[in-house]
């Protein structure tokens, strides 16, 4: 059963589709179906499924998680990044709660940069820390690396993003934009570029959530701390090799999301065109 469901997830994620954008409401109905499915296996995974009660729990509290990563791509994708963070945040914290056969309220993670603190609510059912320190290994690599390259830190509405001199696009004029993981690094100020991205950090976040085993903990100092191991990330962006880049469902999803405008009405009418042949970020 284990296998099946995440024979399905894999296919879902994978991006198998014809079409570079789809309607919102596809997008919605994906959101909840692959991630109630997902919850369900991280959680048969993690030795949690006793019951016909547990998969019950786990699929409605996956659809809902599922609901709230869909609605934060859509406010990451309208420029409201602080807010879509701090939705994706909340989502993830359901999903990964029900998924360790928690109380779905917990515990709670919010999180800026490679930082995450995971703090335990009155409604936890099980003896944990009050608060644990959680550092995202990629984000913290890549963040070191950034400024090496060039790029410098910046706040975007209420999100860490890394902007670098523009000398990137002179080699690949296609390629204004990226994320790794959580991190979102620019080239361009276009603000449909960095909608682009920030949509793609939070798919990160979504497929983090869903991730089992994805958390090492570490006995260091009076706080405890915890090491993020994004590797279904990993999984999935190694899928994707094998998956032309149009129909790759995370830029599907981006493409679809993010308005057909480089300024976003933020910027004067002439300057809303767009180079022929430039995308949005890879």
């Amino acid at each position: 059963m284990l296998a099946r469901l995440v024979l399905l997830l894999t296919v879902a994620l994978s991006g198998c589709t014809a079409s570079r954008t789809v309607s919102d409401g596809h997008i919605q109905a994906s959101n909840i179906g692959v991630t109630a499915v997902a919850t369900l296996a991280s959680r048969a995974a993690q030795g949690k499924l006793h019951s016909s009660e547990d998969v019950a729990t786990a699929l409605g509290a996956g659809a809902l998680s599922g609901l709230g990563f869909y609605h934060s791509k859509a406010l990451a994708a309208r420029g409201r990044f602080g807010t879509a963070l701090a939705l994706g945040y909340a989502s993830a914290s359901i999903a990964e709660n029900v998924a360790e056969g928690e109380h779905i309220l917990g515990a709670v993670r919010y999180g800026f940069g490679p930082l995450d603190v995971r703090l335990r609510t009155p409604l936890s059912r099980r003896d944990r820390p009050p608060a644990v320190l959680e550092i995202n290994a990629a984000s913290a690599t890549t963040m070191a690396a950034l400024p090496i390259l060039g790029y410098r830190p910046d706040l975007e509405a209420g999100a860490l993003v890394f902007r670098g001199d523009g000398r990137s696009t002179e080699t690949d004029p296609d390629r204004i934009g990226f994320a790794i993981g959580r991190t979102v690094g620019l080239d361009t100020d276009r603000a449909d570029v960095v909608a682009h991205e920030m949509v793609h950090a939070i798919q990160s976040l979504h497929v983090g959530a869903v991730t089992p085993g994805y958390r090492v903990a570490l006995e260091v100092g009076p706080v405890p701390v915890a090491v993020q191991v994004d590797w279904g990330l990993a999984a999935t962006g190694a899928l994707h090799l094998v998956v032309p880049y149009e129909n790759r469902w995370t830029e599907v999803e981006a493409f679809s999301l993010v308005p057909e405008d480089p300024c976003m009405g933020v910027c004067p009418v002439d300057m809303r065109t767009a180079p022929a042949g430039v995308s949005r970020g890879r």
